[in-house]
Protein backbone atom coordinates (compact mmCIF):
# COMPACT_ATOMS: atom_id res chain seq x y z
CA UNK A 1 0.00 0.00 0.00
CA UNK A 2 3.13 2.26 0.97
CA UNK A 3 4.31 1.78 -2.51
CA UNK A 4 1.44 2.94 -4.64
CA UNK A 5 0.96 5.98 -2.50
CA UNK A 6 4.94 6.84 -2.46
CA UNK A 7 5.17 6.41 -6.57
CA UNK A 8 2.67 8.74 -7.30
CA UNK A 9 3.97 11.66 -5.33
CA UNK A 10 7.43 11.15 -6.64
CA UNK A 11 6.57 11.52 -9.86
CA UNK A 12 3.92 14.26 -8.61
CA UNK A 13 7.23 15.72 -7.23
CA UNK A 14 9.54 15.17 -10.40
CA UNK A 15 6.77 17.15 -12.98
CA UNK A 16 6.78 20.35 -10.34
CA UNK A 17 10.85 20.51 -10.20
CA UNK A 18 10.97 20.01 -14.08
CA UNK A 19 8.53 22.79 -14.82
CA UNK A 20 9.89 25.04 -12.22
CA UNK A 21 13.41 24.13 -14.27
CA UNK A 22 11.71 25.08 -17.20
CA UNK A 23 10.42 28.12 -15.82
CA UNK A 24 13.43 29.54 -14.93
CA UNK A 25 15.27 28.87 -18.19
CA UNK A 26 12.21 30.90 -19.98
CA UNK A 27 12.77 33.67 -17.84
CA UNK A 28 16.96 33.99 -18.35
CA UNK A 29 16.41 33.80 -22.00
CA UNK A 30 13.97 36.51 -21.93
CA UNK A 31 16.66 38.66 -18.88
CA UNK A 32 19.12 38.56 -22.23
CA UNK A 33 17.10 39.60 -25.22
CA UNK A 34 16.03 42.65 -22.66
CA UNK A 35 19.65 43.20 -21.98
CA UNK A 36 20.37 43.32 -25.72
CA UNK A 37 17.10 45.85 -26.02
CA UNK A 38 18.44 47.93 -23.23
CA UNK A 39 21.70 48.29 -25.11
CA UNK A 40 20.10 49.40 -28.05
CA UNK A 41 18.05 52.04 -25.97
CA UNK A 42 19.97 54.08 -23.89
CA UNK A 43 18.07 56.01 -21.32
CA UNK A 44 20.67 59.26 -20.69
CA UNK A 45 18.61 62.08 -19.12
CA UNK A 46 19.37 65.37 -20.28
CA UNK A 47 21.26 66.28 -23.45
CA UNK A 48 24.16 68.91 -22.88
CA UNK A 49 25.94 70.21 -26.10
CA UNK A 50 29.84 70.72 -25.66
CA UNK A 51 32.08 72.66 -27.21
CA UNK A 52 35.98 73.06 -27.04
CA UNK A 53 36.24 70.01 -25.23
CA UNK A 54 38.74 66.45 -26.04
CA UNK A 55 37.90 63.04 -24.86
CA UNK A 56 41.10 60.88 -24.06
CA UNK A 57 40.86 57.51 -23.86
CA UNK A 58 42.38 56.56 -20.04
CA UNK A 59 45.42 53.84 -19.71
CA UNK A 60 44.82 50.21 -20.10
CA UNK A 61 41.60 49.82 -21.58
CA UNK A 62 39.43 49.92 -25.43
CA UNK A 63 36.12 51.17 -25.63
CA UNK A 64 33.47 51.16 -28.37
CA UNK A 65 32.22 53.70 -29.68
CA UNK A 66 28.45 53.00 -30.51
CA UNK A 67 25.86 54.89 -32.99
CA UNK A 68 22.23 53.63 -33.43
CA UNK A 69 23.41 50.13 -30.82
CA UNK A 70 25.84 49.40 -33.62
CA UNK A 71 29.10 49.66 -32.67
CA UNK A 72 31.36 51.84 -34.98
CA UNK A 73 34.72 52.15 -33.73
CA UNK A 74 37.01 50.27 -31.21
CA UNK A 75 39.20 53.26 -29.23
CA UNK A 76 42.42 52.57 -27.55
CA UNK A 77 44.28 54.23 -25.32
CA UNK A 78 45.55 57.55 -25.55
CA UNK A 79 43.07 58.11 -28.72
CA UNK A 80 41.51 61.57 -28.66
CA UNK A 81 38.03 62.78 -29.76
CA UNK A 82 36.54 65.97 -29.72
CA UNK A 83 33.42 65.73 -27.44
CA UNK A 84 30.32 67.11 -29.25
CA UNK A 85 27.90 66.73 -26.21
CA UNK A 86 27.42 65.16 -23.25
CA UNK A 87 24.36 63.06 -21.50
CA UNK A 88 24.15 61.70 -18.15
CA UNK A 89 27.31 58.80 -18.20
CA UNK A 90 27.85 59.26 -21.91
CA UNK A 91 29.79 61.21 -24.13
CA UNK A 92 28.72 61.95 -27.57
CA UNK A 93 32.22 62.22 -29.89
CA UNK A 94 32.86 63.31 -33.38
CA UNK A 95 33.75 60.38 -35.81
CA UNK A 96 35.45 60.45 -39.33
CA UNK A 97 31.93 60.37 -40.87
CA UNK A 98 29.31 60.33 -37.90
CA UNK A 99 28.81 60.94 -34.33
CA UNK A 100 29.31 58.12 -31.81
CA UNK A 101 28.95 57.50 -27.81
CA UNK A 102 31.01 56.06 -25.80
CA UNK A 103 31.23 55.82 -21.20
CA UNK A 104 32.05 58.75 -19.59
CA UNK A 105 34.41 56.24 -17.33
CA UNK A 106 36.63 55.30 -19.58
CA UNK A 107 37.63 58.70 -20.63
CA UNK A 108 39.34 61.64 -19.45
CA UNK A 109 38.53 65.21 -20.25
CA UNK A 110 40.69 68.02 -21.55
CA UNK A 111 40.66 71.21 -23.11
CA UNK A 112 40.61 71.96 -26.42
CA UNK A 113 42.63 74.17 -29.08
CA UNK A 114 41.05 77.02 -30.78
CA UNK A 115 41.99 78.65 -33.93
CA UNK A 116 41.77 82.72 -34.57
CA UNK A 117 39.80 83.57 -37.57
CA UNK A 118 40.21 87.17 -37.80
CA UNK A 119 43.51 89.18 -39.38
CA UNK A 120 44.40 91.10 -36.07
CA UNK A 121 42.57 89.73 -33.15
CA UNK A 122 43.10 91.81 -29.56
CA UNK A 123 44.14 88.70 -26.76
CA UNK A 124 42.58 90.92 -23.62
CA UNK A 125 43.83 90.72 -19.52
CA UNK A 126 39.81 90.90 -18.73
CA UNK A 127 36.57 90.00 -21.07
CA UNK A 128 35.75 92.99 -22.03
CA UNK A 129 36.87 95.78 -25.07
CA UNK A 130 38.26 98.24 -22.00
CA UNK A 131 40.76 95.86 -21.34
CA UNK A 132 44.83 95.79 -21.73
CA UNK A 133 46.22 94.12 -24.72
CA UNK A 134 48.68 91.03 -24.29
CA UNK A 135 49.01 90.86 -27.81
CA UNK A 136 47.44 91.25 -31.43
CA UNK A 137 46.95 87.49 -32.85
CA UNK A 138 47.26 86.72 -36.00
CA UNK A 139 44.87 84.38 -38.49
CA UNK A 140 45.17 80.99 -37.64
CA UNK A 141 47.46 81.02 -34.46
CA UNK A 142 46.26 78.57 -31.78
CA UNK A 143 44.76 79.09 -28.61
CA UNK A 144 44.16 76.29 -25.77
CA UNK A 145 40.69 76.53 -24.63
CA UNK A 146 40.05 76.83 -20.58
CA UNK A 147 36.88 78.15 -20.25
CA UNK A 148 33.34 79.64 -22.61
CA UNK A 149 30.45 81.71 -21.96
CA UNK A 150 28.12 83.35 -24.47
CA UNK A 151 30.88 86.30 -25.32
CA UNK A 152 34.29 85.50 -24.33
CA UNK A 153 36.36 82.57 -24.02
CA UNK A 154 39.14 82.31 -21.65
CA UNK A 155 42.26 81.12 -23.61
CA UNK A 156 45.73 80.24 -22.66
CA UNK A 157 49.02 81.65 -25.20
CA UNK A 158 51.99 80.18 -24.57
CA UNK A 159 52.27 81.13 -20.78
CA UNK A 160 49.26 83.75 -21.10
CA UNK A 161 45.89 83.50 -19.95
CA UNK A 162 43.27 85.89 -21.22
CA UNK A 163 40.53 86.58 -22.82
CA UNK A 164 39.27 86.61 -26.77
CA UNK A 165 36.09 87.42 -28.28
CA UNK A 166 34.73 84.01 -28.76
CA UNK A 167 33.06 85.57 -32.47
CA UNK A 168 37.26 85.19 -33.64
CA UNK A 169 37.63 81.98 -32.12
CA UNK A 170 36.88 78.43 -34.21
CA UNK A 171 37.21 75.25 -33.61
CA UNK A 172 38.58 74.41 -36.86
CA UNK A 173 41.35 75.42 -38.75
CA UNK A 174 40.27 78.71 -41.19
CA UNK A 175 41.71 78.29 -44.86
CA UNK A 176 44.24 80.83 -45.23
CA UNK A 177 45.02 82.20 -49.15
CA UNK A 178 48.44 81.50 -50.08
CA UNK A 179 48.89 83.40 -52.89
CA UNK A 180 51.59 84.98 -52.64
CA UNK A 181 53.57 81.93 -51.54
CA UNK A 182 53.21 80.48 -54.99
CA UNK A 183 54.64 83.89 -56.70
CA UNK A 184 57.25 83.31 -54.35
CA UNK A 185 57.47 80.03 -55.07
CA UNK A 186 57.16 80.32 -59.34
CA UNK A 187 60.21 82.99 -59.15
CA UNK A 188 62.38 81.05 -56.89
CA UNK A 189 61.81 78.10 -59.74
CA UNK A 190 62.66 80.67 -61.92
CA UNK A 191 65.73 81.63 -60.96
CA UNK A 192 66.60 78.24 -59.83
CA UNK A 193 66.75 77.53 -63.74
CA UNK A 194 68.48 80.61 -64.38
CA UNK A 195 70.95 79.68 -62.02
CA UNK A 196 71.28 75.84 -63.12
CA UNK A 197 71.53 77.52 -66.83
CA UNK A 198 74.61 79.54 -65.94
CA UNK A 199 76.32 76.82 -63.92
CA UNK A 200 76.22 74.95 -67.17
CA UNK A 201 77.58 77.51 -69.34
CA UNK A 202 80.32 77.83 -66.66
CA UNK A 203 80.54 73.75 -66.34
CA UNK A 204 81.45 73.97 -70.56
CA UNK A 205 83.58 77.11 -70.33
CA UNK A 206 85.95 75.57 -67.73
CA UNK A 207 85.67 71.98 -69.31
CA UNK A 208 87.46 74.04 -72.56
CA UNK A 209 89.95 75.54 -70.22
CA UNK A 210 90.90 71.96 -69.25
CA UNK A 211 91.10 70.98 -72.71
CA UNK A 212 93.43 73.67 -73.87
CA UNK A 213 95.44 73.29 -70.29
CA UNK A 214 96.09 69.43 -72.09
CA UNK A 215 97.00 70.82 -75.32
CA UNK A 216 99.27 73.01 -73.82
CA UNK A 217 100.86 70.28 -71.52
CA UNK A 218 101.36 67.85 -74.99
CA UNK A 219 103.46 70.60 -76.17
CA UNK A 220 105.20 71.37 -73.15
CA UNK A 221 106.49 67.80 -73.38
CA UNK A 222 107.61 68.03 -76.61
CA UNK A 223 109.73 71.54 -76.13
CA UNK A 224 111.40 70.35 -72.33
CA UNK A 225 113.29 67.56 -74.28
CA UNK A 226 114.63 70.37 -76.85
CA UNK A 227 114.91 73.15 -74.41
CA UNK A 228 116.69 72.54 -70.85
CA UNK A 229 117.88 75.10 -68.79
CA UNK A 230 115.26 77.79 -69.76
CA UNK A 231 112.35 79.18 -68.88
CA UNK A 232 109.24 78.70 -71.01
CA UNK A 233 105.90 80.84 -70.56
CA UNK A 234 102.56 80.22 -72.45
CA UNK A 235 99.81 82.71 -72.09
CA UNK A 236 96.44 82.10 -73.67
CA UNK A 237 94.37 85.29 -73.16
CA UNK A 238 90.91 84.59 -75.16
CA UNK A 239 90.23 81.89 -72.01
CA UNK A 240 92.38 83.56 -69.24
CA UNK A 241 94.59 80.95 -69.17
CA UNK A 242 98.20 81.18 -67.63
CA UNK A 243 100.45 78.66 -66.93
CA UNK A 244 104.26 79.24 -66.41
CA UNK A 245 106.99 76.30 -66.54
CA UNK A 246 110.23 76.56 -64.86
CA UNK A 247 112.27 73.91 -66.62
CA UNK A 248 115.75 72.84 -64.86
Amino acid sequence: MKRKILVPVFASLMAFSMNAVDAHADEVENNKENEKKSDKALDLGEYQQSTYKTAVIKDGVAVKVRADGEVQHVAYTGDEFKVVGTQGEWIKVALEDREGWLPARYVDITESTGYITGEKVNFRKEANTDSEIIEELEIGSKVKVLETNENWLKVKKGEEEGYIRALYVSEEAPVIEVEETVVSTQASITQNNATQSSSSSNSSTNLHQVLIVQQIVEVDKLLIKNHHNKVIVHTIHQHQVHLEYSLC
